[in-house]
């Protein structure tokens, strides 16, 4: 009975661990994908605030194409402030 509650905890920590590394690879995903949208807005000559309009349409494609990842799409920042310091932190880098 002992080995039976022992193998539980272990499945359940093992469940919870699961979760948070892909809860972190969702996030360092997100986080890639906002900076690789930040490079290509000033190269295009577009304002920061077109993140946004970026964001929309990405939503829109996600909610016909792939519905069941629409959360992935919405964890992708792109407001005018964080595009304004992606760029910077870019600058910095280069």
């Amino acid at each position: 009975m002992r080995a039976d509650k022992l193998s539980k905890l272990k499945s359940g920590l093992s469940a919870q661990q699961n979760t948070f590394v892909r809860q972190a690879q969702l996030n360092q995903s997100s986080v890639r994908a906002s900076f690789r949208v930040a490079q290509l807005i000033p190269s295009s000559g577009k304002p920061f605030t077109d993140g946004e309009f970026v964001k929309k349409c990405m939503n829109a494609v996600a909610e016909e194409v792939c519905p069941e990842k629409e959360d992935v799409f919405n964890a992708v920042s792109l407001s005018a402030s964080t595009i304004t310091r992606r760029i910077e932190e870019i600058k910095h880098h280069d």
